[in-house]
């Protein structure tokens, strides 16, 4: 940030930070700024997000922070406010924002333009048709990877859908960041990519540290974003011996094995049982002949549908316009419409497309979490063709692979009364309230998986507190919940920084009014201070349980 202009000594853009501080000016400094948007209300989570990355630079890290951020979440706003509160603390200061794809720039744009009234805001993207440069100016990284010298004078970076940055050197974003050499803050849904394993972690990794995770099912409790189900299709395609290259399927080995007439028939006859049910239907294809058989075969049975791929004819924004307005009620898309597609309307998921890739089966699927009050929608449907809830995992807990290592998959069921997909634990389904008849042998394979993980509630008998120290060699607080014959762990990480000593602070502040402690030693020996939940919820759908809610 500017020189001179920065009265608590922070500075995100340099390399040194004032270790000169009262005590008490961190605190004050991170949750002081979410009162500065004026007019316009944060909620408490976008704000919490915001903090998080100045109490990241405020501590001396030299990183690159990361915030994870669901769709739905109002990513563009968190980034907007960011801005906003930068240039009102420290004048002067050049924000670059970037991304990759049309409609994200376009929406980053709009919100900086809505919210930031008296500053110019840039363009610069050749898709756009615009090359405007100002303090703050939202890039398509594709026109401005090999022109660094324009942006060299820029103090931070932001980067929307940062999962597109690998761990390997090369490529257009490295090629930028190899000489524009300053301070990247990045938000993404998906903190992970295929091959790669999670974006912070592992040799070569661009980010420093998750400094903040919005969860989805958080966001699904307080109304912000809308349940999802899922029904057990009928047809579900069986991908074992299909080739894979870097990871993935490859769609020409996928398409001779599904494209296929009588397949998708087959499928378009179960879609049909939802027509006058599901309002907008968004189906996801393998590739563009596979797109537009699947388009004809909606349309030769009465679904007006609309292909939307990089070979399509009409103008794109056009035909999602189209649909938004009900001239379409199902739009069938080749890759294009996983990231910036934002009609809250969407009720309906179809996945007739295979992948092995975490972040494309999120992003997927997370085109029907936005809430839509005006349609009256109550849900999203997911229907799962390609077995990809069972392959990746349900999408807030989902299998990523780390090179040299293998994932597990989750273990489900299917209730035979209403044929919703549930955790094979599960003992009286969500959705009718079928009692299971409970099995002490459990198939180590299904048919399906759901969209989001099963939390289920254990008793507590007793809680056991000691020390632990992690592979980095910092100690934490190890805490061990006794539930009958069952043992769950959780570590509180007393002595980290960013987002996870956040996390901490607000675990020890449920439990006592006592001072947070500074070390996971003193942590232990105020542990008979602190109050004890009678149950835990525990979400078992990933490779360790993770314990996600509390009763007291």
């Amino acid at each position: 940030m500017q020189k001179g202009a920065d009265t608590t000594g922070v500075k995100i853009s340099g390399r040194e930070q004032s270790t000169k501080r009262q005590k008490g000016e961190k605190k004050q400094f991170g949750y002081q700024l979410e009162n500065d948007m004026g007019n316009f209300k944060l909620r408490k989570y976008q704000s919490e997000a915001i903090n998080s990355i100045f109490n990241y630079f405020l501590k001396g890290n030299r990183g690159n922070p990361l915030v994870v951020a669901p769709t739905g979440s109002g990513k563009s706003i968190i980034i907007a406010d960011l801005c906003k509160q930068v240039i009102t603390k420290w004048p002067g200061q050049k924000i670059l924002v970037i991304s990759h794809v049309k409609e994200i720039l376009e929406q980053n744009y709009s919100k900086l333009k809505e919210h930031i009234k008296n500053s110019k805001i840039g363009l610069y993207s050749s898709g756009l048709k615009s090359k405007t440069i100002s303090d703050i100016t939202v890039a398509g990284i594709q026109s401005i990877y090999n022109k660094p010298e324009l942006f060299d004078a820029f103090d931070i970076i932001i980067v929307d859908e940062a999962h597109t940055i690998p761990h390997t050197r090369g490529g257009r974003y490295h090629k930028f960041f190899e000489q524009v050499t300053k301070p990247v803050i990045g938000f993404t849904a998906t903190p992970y990519r295929l091959g790669q394993g999670y974006l912070h972690k592992g040799d070569g990794a661009f980010f420093a540290d998750i400094v903040y995770d919005i969860e989805i099912k958080e966001l699904q409790h307080k109304g912000y974003l809308c349940p999802v189900s899922n029904k057990n299709p009928d047809e579900t395609f069986d991908a074992t011996g299909v080739k894979k290259q870097a990871g993935d399927f490859v769609l020409k080995e996928l398409s001779i094995a599904f494209d296929r007439e009588q397949i998708t028939s087959r499928i378009v006859d179960e879609l049909l049982k939802f027509k006058d049910i599901r309002k907008k239907w968004l189906l996801f294809a393998i590739d563009i002949d596979h797109c537009e058989n699947i388009t004809d075969t909606l349309n030769t049975n009465g679904i007006k549908a609309a292909s939307v791929h990089s070979r399509m004819e009409g103008n794109r924004a056009t035909i999602i316009d189209m649909f938004k307005s009900g001239h379409y009620q199902a739009l069938v898309s080749v890759a294009v419409l996983t990231t910036g597609f934002d009609v809250p309307a969407v009720d309906l998921i179809g996945l007739l497309r295979p992948t092995a890739s975490p972040t494309l089966h999120v992003q997927i699927i997370g085109r029907g979490l936005r809430i839509s009050e005006e349609t009256g929608k109550k849900d999203c449907l997911v229907l799962d063709f390609a077995g990809n809830l069972l392959r990746n995992g349900p999408i807030d807990n989902p299998v990523v692979k780390t090179p040299g290592k293998g994932g597990g998959e989750a273990v489900m069921k299917i209730c035979p009364n209403c044929s919703e997909i549930v955790h094979a634990a599960v003992r009286v389904c969500s959705c009718c309230k079928y009692e299971f008849k409970f099995q002490h042998h459990l198939s180590e394979k299904s048919e399906s998986a759901p969209v989001l993980s099963e939390d289920l509630w254990h008793h507590v008998d007793d809680v056991e507190y000691k020390m632990y120290t992690g592979t980095k060699g910092i100690p934490m607080l190890k805490v061990r919940y006794i539930c009958g014959l069952r043992v769950f762990s959780e570590y509180i990480c007393i002595e980290h920084n960013g987002y996870a000593l956040h996390k901490a602070k607000f675990w020890w502040g449920k439990r006592t009014t006592r001072p947070v402690p500074e070390t996971a030693y003193e942590a232990v020996e105020d542990s008979k201070y602190l109050d004890t939940p009678t149950e835990i919820q525990v979400n078992e759908g990933g490779k360790f349980a993770n314990i996600i809610g509390y009763n007291w």
